[in-house]
């Protein structure tokens, strides 16, 4: 066998795990899509989808805003390991699913609870330790002013159980959101 033979014979193998990677790759792709509803079981347009991997952001997009496809999305993301996502809307409690699979799609239909709700106990748990998680991760990017306009009034209409007043002000103080 010639060196020319051997040289030709690792180009066309390097071309073809080239090829073989990049279909992979785009196979390993999943979808997240689903339906984001009000409590009236009516469909929410311009929701933000965050697609989350631990404290990483990974995809997001949005709920359609008209049309057939009105409260309706779909968000790809890579395979990996578990991811949760968020829900955020500035009228409705952000929400969140945690513990999917980042090794296959998912459909979800989430209903958000209005703005204004007297929460349970468990729900504004919920809704305390979900808008804890995303300033955390947003105040990493988003400047501390930015953050203060969009969460202050979000965060002090949220109508929780006067055993969690404390945690409601503790996450206001803990963002300077005064």
């Amino acid at each position: 066998m010639t060196q020319a033979n051997i040289i030709r014979g690792i180009i066309i193998a390097v071309l073809l795990l080239m090829t073989d990677t990049s279909s992979r790759s785009y196979a390993e792709d999943f979808e997240i899509s689903g339906e984001v509803l009000d409590t009236n079981d009516q469909l929410l347009e311009n929701v933000s989808v965050i697609v989350w991997r631990g404290t990483t952001l990974v995809s997001e997009g949005r709920t359609q805003d008209r049309g057939a496809d009105k409260g309706k999305y779909s968000i790809k993301f890579p395979r990996g390991s578990r991811i949760k996502i968020t829900y955020e809307h500035t009228k409705y409690v952000a929400a969140r699913v945690e513990d999917l699979s980042g090794q296959r799609n998912h459909s979800i239909k989430k209903v958000m609870l209005p703005g204004a709700a007297r929460l349970s106990s468990p729900q504004a748990w919920e809704a305390l330790t979900t808008y804890d998680f995303i300033l955390q991760e947003r105040s990493k990017t988003v400047a501390t002013g930015e953050l203060r306009e969009k969460y202050t009034p979000i965060l002090r209409a949220l109508n929780v159980p006067s055993e969690l007043e404390g945690q409601r002000r503790a996450v206001i103080q803990r963002y300077e959101l005064e």
